[in-house]
């Protein structure tokens, strides 16, 4: 395990070299991190570390893409990936709100990019490199795991037996290994496909071209790409001294090595076999029964099937690609029952989805799942036909899809919030509560139309593109239900369909109290009616008094209790804090004066501030809770 290890943490510097954008990229995003876990002011760094990331995967599938058509052209194609860097990060800071969301779908396009171009034209298929890169990630995540805790460990040592070490130096090992060093493992397993290995693949010649082929010789430049030479480490071998082609015997070592990276060990073998298919077979049935079981009514109106579809359309694609080139009879028939249950599956969620649309509209994470369904469809139309030769095709279509919900102005952002746009403004025009381009507040409105409202408004503003809504006034503040009840005459926090109603106060503890004349404090949560029928109490540093919270069939009581006679210094009835509230229906931040009460005894004193209160009316009765601040004085 040793020289293994050792061996994996040297192949890192020669991915660096063959992959220098993306090295250079992750060495930025990991110093950056270390100087936020440092303490350093730096404006922008979250955007910088994204842009990074982005940089990262660009520098990759730029490599990928020179390997496979021009390495004379590297250093133009990395620069293409600095490009990609700058325009993610002026894009990021054009819409700082979805940054995460499209840094995940631009980083996902671009792996896979990375991952498909050397099949493009090529003798060697897309499910091998998959398989390789798949084998890439686990390995890469094993080794990384094992050196952070090998690393953690010594520090840990350090830190008990010879002098203290600062807690930050365990965060910036994590940020090393896990940022930097991680990625740059899973770099050193991809295996390296130059351009003359296709003739030996097919048994021609080496240096020979297919007739009407782009394909060029191997050339110097890629005979001296980082590692070559290496053999058993994923580079070229046998490369000879003077470098216009390799011999032979270094291109047949080459393809060896090559074969090796991309089979599938005995033990994948067998987890996708007897332990992947059985699981996708049996949660495919249970789709399709809960789609026969509802196809009548209830699926196309409130399905479960939606949150599930992306997680199913990616496991069952990934484990087709796996199984494309196991020979096991679970493989077969997976490859022959598999595409075709994804592509009905998916058609079904497809025209759901859709119609789930036209009533609440379009969201980005709608857009997403319609997006996988299209691509699911795709996936196993193809498979369905060739379950290996177009595996290619599979990729491609995720890199169409990926790259239409990426680009305005057909993205799953724009989209979405042009959709969500429509609907509140159709719901306001519906209730005639849009004149002029002015807000008509309206008590009337229907409860469907109020749904719409509230969450198509929480949505764009949750987006940050309220600025659209010309007729919104600029105070406008879509948490405030004292706002709402002003511009829209309704409260946001009613849904009569739902039959249930939300008030919340709460005091910001932004104003100081006088406590002067108080010598214990507590903090009591109470929710009634409560199953908790006990009491929780806290005792005074110096034993002579206990808070306590009481909880009665009714409701709840505070108490002040002397430490020494068990007796009752002084009481307070929580019920008093929600009947202060009950006529409230707003979210309020409250002053001090409100959130105040006090209350004295035989003997003792007490002071409660409310922090938070809530009621939740249902159908099923009324929910209470409070978060209190009670401080205790006694004589």
């Amino acid at each position: 395990m040793k020289n293994r290890l050792s061996r994996r943490l040297k192949s890192v510097t020669k991915a660096a070299a063959r992959y220098p954008a993306a090295a250079l990229f992750l060495a930025i995003c990991t110093a950056l991190t270390i100087a936020r876990i440092a303490g350093a002011r730096i404006a922008d760094v979250y955007l910088y570390q994204l842009a990074c990331a982005a940089g990262a995967a660009a520098g990759y599938a730029a490599q990928s893409a020179a390997e496979r058509f021009s390495l004379k052209g590297r250093w133009a194609f990395s620069a293409l990936a600095v490009l990609v860097a700058a325009v993610f990060y002026a894009w990021a800071r054009s819409w700082p709100e979805v940054m995460a969301v499209r840094l995940v779908v631009l980083a996902s396009l671009l792996f896979v990019a990375a991952v498909w171009l050397p099949s493009v034209k090529s003798h060697f298929p897309f499910y091998e490199i998959f398989t390789a890169s798949f084998k890439a990630v686990f390995q890469a995540a094993f080794f990384s795991g094992v050196l952070f805790a090998g690393c953690a460990a010594v520090v840990a040592a350090v830190d008990a037996l010879i002098t203290p070490v600062d807690a930050d130096v365990f965060a910036y090992l994590a940020s090393v290994v896990f940022i930097f060093i991680m990625p740059m493992l899973y770099l050193s397993l991809i295996p390296l496909i130059p351009a003359a290995r296709r003739a030996i693949a097919d048994g021609s010649p080496a240096g020979a071209e297919d007739e009407g082929s782009d394909v060029p010789d191997l050339t110097e430049a890629e005979s001296n790409l980082p590692g070559a030479g290496e053999g058993a480490e994923g580079d070229l071998a046998g490369a000879e001294s003077g470098g216009a082609t390799t011999s032979i015997a270094g291109e047949v070592e080459a393809i060896s090595e090559y074969e090796r990276r991309v089979a599938a060990p005995p033990f994948l073998r067998a987890l996708v076999s007897f332990i992947l298919v059985p699981i996708a077979f049996a949660f495919t049935l249970i789709l399709v029964l809960y789609i026969l079981k509802g196809i009548a009514g209830p699926f196309w109106e409130d399905n479960l099937l939606e949150p599930l579809l992306i997680s199913y359309c990616a496991s069952v694609t990934v484990l087709l690609l796996l199984a494309a080139g196991m020979e096991s009879a679970y493989a077969r028939a997976a490859r022959l029952v598999l595409p075709k249950a994804l592509l009905a599956v998916a058609a079904f969620q497809i025209v759901a989805s859709a119609v789930k649309a036209q009533s609440a509209g379009l969201t980005h994470g709608r857009y997403f799942v319609l997006a996988f369904g299209v691509f699911a469809v795709v996936t196993g139309a193809v498979l369905s036909i060739r379950p290996r030769k177009w595996t290619g095709l599979v990729a491609a279509a995720f890199l169409l899809i990926a790259l239409v919900s990426l680009i305005p102005p057909t993205d799953a952002l724009s989209t979405a919030v042009r959709s969500q746009t429509h609907l509140l403004e159709s719901a306001l025009a519906e209730e005639g509560m849009l004149r002029d381009g002015a807000v008509v507040p309206s008590v009337s409105v229907s409860g469907k139309n109020k749904e719409k409202i509230v969450s198509s408004l929480e949505y764009l503003f949750r987006l940050g593109r309220q600025e659209r809504l010309s007729w919104l006034p600029r105070d406008f503040d879509v948490y405030s239900d004292r706002s709402f009840q002003r511009v829209f005459g309704f409260s946001r926090y009613e849904s009569p369909d739902l039959g249930h109603k939300h008030t919340r106060v709460a005091y910001p503890l932004n104003e100081l109290a006088d406590v002067s004349r108080y010598d214990a404090w507590a903090v009591f949560e109470v929710t009634t009616p409560s199953a908790d029928i006990g009491a929780l109490a806290h005792i005074a540093p110096d034993g002579s008094a206990v808070l306590r919270l009481r909880h009665s069939d009714g409701g709840a009581v505070i108490e002040l209790l002397s430490g020494k006679a068990d007796t009752v210094l002084a009481s307070f009835d929580v019920d008093a804090v929600f009947e202060r509230f009950e006529k409230s229906a707003d979210y309020n931040l409250i002053p001090l004066e409100e959130a105040r009460f006090t209350t004295e005894g035989d003997g003792g004193r007490l002071l409660v501030v409310a922090e938070t209160v809530e009621r939740y009316d249902t159908d099923g009765g009324e929910i209470r809770y409070a978060r209190l601040h009670v401080f205790a004085g006694w004589s």
